[in-house]
């Protein structure tokens, strides 16, 4: 069933507070060795996925480049919530 509802011009703003992935690595690349937690996601699965994409740089923003590499860990709590812990790691100089 569908409510009836408004026609608009233009979508109102939409305010979830989300960063893009190139956002995200972007900060974390000015924190290098530092992790940050993303989430929760609903389920250890969801946590799981990305943080193989992270790791596997399945993203642009995630690709693996000449100065470092991405980590990234799922981690459950006690209470059952699922995160992700996400790192810049910088390659060190030879």
């Amino acid at each position: 069933m569908v409510t009836s509802g408004s026609w608009l011009t233009e979508l109102p703003p939409d305010h979830v507070d989300r960063l893009s992935h190139y956002d995200l690595a972007v900060q974390l690349m000015s924190r290098p060795g530092q992790w940050k937690r993303l989430g929760p996601y609903a389920s250890r699965d969801g946590a799981c996925a990305v943080a193989s994409i992270v790791r596997n740089g399945r993203r642009p923003a995630w690709r693996r480049r000449p100065t470092g590499r991405f980590d990234a860990k799922p981690r459950t709590t006690r209470n059952g919530r699922h995160y992700v812990y996400v790192r810049w790691t910088p390659r060190e100089a030879p």
